[in-house]
């Protein structure tokens, strides 16, 4: 009978050491659900973009794609060729057009050598080294014409050094008449022969010296418009070389700026594209990147710009590389509709991130655009009572309003 009373009131004090313990523990909890604070987020989701505009890869004349190099979501560096047209001008043109140009450069150097008293034409290396052929054909042209005009001066001059001759004998014969006639030698009318004579030469003398600046004004007033016209073609030639070698240029469409191919409008080969046509769009990757979000339109009131926010991926890698923080800049004034869905509306949110990649441990994961990610915006905080009360004490409210 003792021992049965000896366990029963060990029982009681181990139940009420128990109680108390539980009693403890449960006034601990209930004092830490009202102490302890949790966030209250909104989850927007969104994907992540850049802050620069898209660009978008347009051709001027347009024409037929030869090659695609590029497929859609592809990262391209600056520069990287893209697309590649069939060529409208062969580099055969270009090389013929070459020689044309420079066939007039020399023949502008040769004829600024004429008007310049027949200086030595002074041809450029390249030239020579290149166009060795056409520029001695160009020399033995400037030579020839050298010896004719030389040529023909020296004609002239040897005329004008024998009308000078006639003339200077005719001064002479003139001066001794004059003396002879008014000694009574001579009669006037044989004077005035001699005087006749005289003018008649020089007017002979005149025109010789005349002719001869006639011959060289005219040899360098052609050359002169030679020239002119050399030039003009030598400058249509070069307009169309500029052209023929911009569309040789062009027939390799690279990409401005590192980025994603984001939308490709061909993926034909041998598709016409029109001039001025867009070929495909690539979203720069060295700008700043920014998360577009859709907030939930019941949320609206609870979301200012200036809140914080964690961003996380939404695939199934978010458990691997954590979290970034971000903070919301911008919010849309009006509601926009969903794309899939038009029952579903919601405001556009824009957050600025703190860093454009994800890490663990030695893993990264670089943000890219079009990377979809989840966005969790504190917007306030509460205790943990607050949080398992609250159904109940909106209940309650609800329950005591009048109809």
């Amino acid at each position: 009978m003792e021992k049965v009373t000896n366990l029963n009131d060990k029982y009681k004090r181990n139940t009420s050491l128990l109680f108390y313990c539980f009693s403890i523990f449960i006034s601990v909890l209930i004092a830490w659900s009202f102490i302890f604070q949790v966030d209250i987020v909104s989850n927007a989701e969104g994907q992540i973009i850049p802050v620069g505009e898209v660009k978008t890869i347009q051709h001027l004349e347009g024409g037929i794609i030869e090659t695609i190099l590029v497929k859609e979501s592809e990262i391209v560096e600056k520069d990287q060729p893209l697309v590649v047209l069939a060529a409208t001008a062969s580099e055969v043109d270009v090389e013929e057009l070459q020689v044309r140009v420079d066939s007039q450069i020399i023949k502008s150097i040769r004829l600024e050598a004429e008007i310049n008293n027949f200086d030595v034409p002074i041809f450029p290396t390249r030239l020579r080294n290149e166009r060795e052929k056409i520029v001695n054909k160009s020399m033995e042209l400037y030579l020839s014409r050298k010896n004719n005009f030389e040529g023909n001066i020296k004609e002239i001059d040897a005329q004008i050094d024998k009308s000078q001759i006639d003339v200077d004998i005719l001064i002479r014969q003139a001066g001794m008449s004059e003396t002879l006639m008014e000694e009574g030698v001579t009669s006037e009318f044989a004077h005035l022969n001699i005087l006749k004579e005289l003018n008649t030469a020089k007017g002979s003398l005149e025109a010789l010296i005349e002719k001869r600046e006639n011959f060289k004004n005219a040899f360098i007033e052609d050359a002169q418009n030679e020239l002119q016209l050399a030039q003009r073609e030598l400058s249509q030639s070069e307009e169309t070389m500029k052209k023929l070698e911009d569309n040789l240029s062009r027939t390799t469409i690279v990409a401005p700026v590192d980025g994603v191919v984001k939308n490709l409008f061909f993926v034909t080969e041998g598709g016409v594209i029109k001039p001025g046509g867009a070929i495909l769009d690539i979203v720069p990757t060295k700008d700043s990147l920014i998360v577009e979000a859709k907030l939930p339109n019941s949320d609206i009131g609870f979301v200012k710009p200036g809140q914080s926010a964690v961003i996380k991926l939404s695939s199934s890698d978010s458990v691997n590389f954590g979290q970034i923080n971000g903070t919301v800049f911008q919010i849309s004034p009006d509601t926009e509709e969903d794309e899939n869905d038009k029952r579903i509306v919601f405001y556009k949110i824009l957050i600025e991130t703190e860093q454009s990649y994800f890490q663990s441990k030695d893993k990264i994961y670089q943000l890219v655009p079009g990377v979809k990610v989840l966005a969790s915006i504190h917007i306030g905080e509460r205790t943990v009572a607050n949080y398992l009360l609250s159904p109940f004490i909106g209940s309650m409210g609800q329950s005591f309003q009048e109809r």
